[in-house]
């Protein structure tokens, strides 16, 4: 269990978080309600396996973004074609 403390720090930390422009885009898109309520979790989680409570909100996430998969084509292609992805493909190829 919680203190109030340690509820109102973790608020703080997720609005901080989801202010990040790093995730704007994801915020605005047709997914964006599904990607906060799967982040919004995952920080607030604590099971020992952080997260593992959020599955099933991050799978809803995954479906979402399958079902508008042309809006993130471009986002899907920018990360295939980063540095450290390319790395990641030539060291398992390896």
């Amino acid at each position: 269990m919680r203190t109030a403390a340690e509820e109102e720090a973790l608020a703080a930390q997720v609005a901080a978080a989801l202010e990040c422009p790093c995730v704007a885009d994801l915020r605005a898109s047709s997914c964006g309600e599904a990607f906060t309520r799967a982040f919004t979790c995952y920080v607030r989680s604590s099971e020992p396996e952080k997260g593992t409570d959020c599955a099933a909100l991050f799978l809803s996430l995954q479906a979402c973004m399958v079902q508008n998969s042309s809006e993130f084509a471009a986002f899907g292609e920018s990360i295939a074609a980063h540095e450290a992805v390319r790395d990641t493909r030539t060291s398992a190829q390896a």
